[in-house]
């Protein structure tokens, strides 16, 4: 069985500026809509921009879910000043939903009482056995 997850990040008059630049993104945003994982080029080495980032949770066994963040700015070696090298993650509007998948036993369980009825209503509609 396959099971998809998807989000959606509604954007509305975004604009991202960097060292007084605004960064161009232009055809990255339609109708207020960002296509799932869409990066933007941030011009700083080491910084990374993801709008409408979507990433699979779960082990896909016995958990499945999605993380979904508006934004998720990540730093690996960036050079700030006056705070010196930035390493580290800035999630903006995150959210994520999580769902636990019933094992086969458990399951077994859950629709055993269903199956004993049926056959009690079967038994008891066809009448009493001799």
């Amino acid at each position: 069985m396959d099971i998809a997850s998807t989000g959606d990040s509604d954007f509305l008059d975004l604009t991202i500026v960097i060292n007084d630049v605004p960064l161009a993104l232009d055809g990255l945003i339609d109708g207020g809509n960002a296509a799932p994982n869409t990066g933007v080029a941030s011009g700083i080495d080491g910084l990374t921009i993801t709008l409408n980032e979507q990433i699979d949770i779960g082990d896909n066994v016995t958990t499945f879910g999605i993380q979904v963040s508006a934004i998720h700015l990540a730093f690996d070696g960036v050079d700030v000043e006056l705070a010196g090298i930035v390493d580290g993650d800035v999630y903006i509007s995150q959210t994520y939903a999580l769902m636990t998948i019933p094992e086969p036993s458990s399951l077994l369980l859950l629709g055993l009482p269903v199956l004993i009825a049926v056959f009690r209503r079967r038994r008891c509609a066809s009448g009493p056995s001799h």
